[in-house]
């Protein structure tokens, strides 16, 4: 199978075979794995790599070109690899995407922005918690202020009955 590979409407890579890669967060390192586990995607020279759009992140490994992996024919493969030599990049309109390409990259947008949701979702919950927590503490405060004042008000009626005061 062939792909090529798109980031910012340039093909900037294309592979004859793909190689997907994991990072190791104890072992600081990638590590070549099956599709099922992967982060990423090694790119043709065997250097660089790529995080597909759509794979799980790198887990705090710094910034990597997301990009767009889409299956071609063997011919588009070598027409481009006949383009790209010395690592030129090539523009692709994306009006001249397939019906398929054009649902896929939609697909992979809206995970991605599902996922941006999704974030902000588990930050407004962890937000409620905090203030669920804090009102907690405030009522613990209002409940022994409550008491203070009973105290008070008991010590207050003592003091008037001892002073024979209304």
């Amino acid at each position: 199978m062939y792909f090529k590979i798109i980031y910012n409407a340039l093909v900037i890579d294309i592979l004859d075979s793909v190689q997907y890669v994991r990072w190791l967060k104890r072992g600081k390192k990638f590590v070549k794995t099956e599709m099922t586990s992967a982060n990423g995607i090694l790119a043709s020279d065997g250097i660089n790599i790529y995080h597909v759009e759509g794979m799980p992140d790198f887990d705090g490994m710094g910034n990597y070109k997301i990009v767009h992996m889409l299956q071609i024919e063997k011919e588009e493969y070598d027409r481009l690899k006949s383009q790209m030599i010395d690592g030129d990049v090539i523009y692709v309109d994306e009006s001249v995407f397939s019906t398929e390409e054009k649902l896929k990259l939609e697909i992979s947008n809206l995970k991605k922005q599902l996922a941006a949701v999704s974030n902000q979702g588990h930050k407004a919950t962890d937000d409620l918690a905090a203030v669920k927590i804090e009102n907690q503490e405030l009522l613990k405060q209002l409940e022994n202020v409550k008491a203070e004042n009973v105290e008070l008000a008991d010590q207050l009626l003592a003091a008037k009955i001892l002073l024979g005061v209304d």
